[in-house]
């Protein structure tokens, strides 16, 4: 079975509200999985799931900035705007949405990773575990110093938005079992939030595994 491929990306540049509307990128087609990450000016709010998506995620990168990343499986090809909701109050945010094709339409993620924060120029992403054949690994990397980002050995980067997330995937599908760590590399040294994401392809029912949530 052909593991879940990369499909469309698009990355928006800060801008200040008290919501965010995010189109889905251009060629997104019914039956894909959709990611969106934002970055928020606030470490002190809680970022509110949209109707019909899933938190995957969501934590502080630093004092100041929040993170978070929600999930559509399947989408039905109909509305293709995600409006992206806090506490009311006006804040500076980034925002990066990534479709994907070929996931399990039920539960499209194998294994969700852990988070790391720290401070430095290389930026590693912790490895996961995955328990089915032909996963696509996913990497997220937020930074709140407006640095761009340089996929480590056997990644590729789908989009990179300064000042934002950058988000990459592994070039080969992965097999079940312990999946290495990445390092990725901001152009100076920063603060950072990293997380891994394994989408898995179609399973039937007995053999479907439902993710585990962290954050």
């Amino acid at each position: 079975m052909a593991a879940p491929t990369f499909s469309k990306v698009r990355m928006l540049p800060e801008a200040k509200g008290k919501t965010r509307s995010v189109e889905f990128p251009t060629g997104t087609v019914s039956g894909n999985t959709v990611h969106v990450g934002i970055a928020i000016a606030s470490s002190a709010i809680t970022l509110k799931t949209p109707s019909g998506w899933t938190q995957v995620v969501q934590t502080n990168v630093v004092t100041g900035e929040r993170m978070a990343i929600f999930e559509l499986v399947n989408w039905d090809g109909k509305s293709n705007t995600v409006i992206l909701d806090w506490d009311g109050s006006e804040r500076a945010n980034n925002v990066g949405i990534v479709a994907y094709a070929g996931t399990d339409t039920t539960t499209a993620r194998n294994v969700t990773g852990a988070t790391k924060t720290a401070e430095s120029k290389s930026a590693e992403v912790l490895g996961v575990t995955t328990t089915v054949d032909e996963c696509l690994l996913t990497t997220w990397v937020f930074n709140n110093n407006g640095f761009t980002v340089t996929p480590g050995a056997g990644y590729t980067e789908d989009g990179d938005q300064t000042g934002g997330p950058e988000v990459c995937h592994k070039t080969t599908a992965v097999n079940k079992g312990a999946q290495a760590a990445v390092t990725h590399t901001l152009n100076n040294t920063a603060p950072y939030l990293t997380i891994m994401i394994a989408l898995q392809p179609p399973q039937s029912a007995a053999k479907r595994r439902r993710f585990t949530a962290v954050g």
